[in-house]
């Protein structure tokens, strides 16, 4: 399980209100360098479980944010089959683009969560 620290919660604060964002954008709002912001962005993006959900694959951080503000009775996040222009993925402080997050419970169903 991860544990969110006060610079992580300010990270995710941030991509909340533009998740677009470049991370040199993002480093400098949050006062750290490119290379450990991004660091921290793709620890919370490729953690396991956050805060009882279970997440899967590049969920891109904003959609986490998403998550743990609405709440909904769901067991987690996926994005399925490792898109290659999700975070992590693709050329750091590129938007993500051209894949579904999947929210799904735990019969299996699942459904759009956020389109890119």
């Amino acid at each position: 399980m991860i544990s969110l620290d006060k610079i992580d919660r300010k990270i995710l604060r941030f991509l909340q209100v533009d998740g677009r964002m470049t991370n040199a954008e993002l480093a400098e709002k949050i006062n750290l360098s490119p290379s450990a912001c991004l660091r921290r962005v793709q620890r919370i993006e490729d953690s396991d479980i956050v805060d009882g959900y279970v997440i899967e694959g590049h969920v891109p951080a904003n959609d986490i944010t998403r998550l743990l503000q609405q709440r909904p009775e769901i067991v987690g996040l996926t994005a399925p089959g490792m898109p290659m222009q999700s975070p992590g993925m693709q050329k750091p402080g590129l938007a993500p683009k051209n894949y579904d997050v999947l929210a799904f419970d735990a019969d299996g169903t699942s459904h759009v969560f956020s389109r890119y």
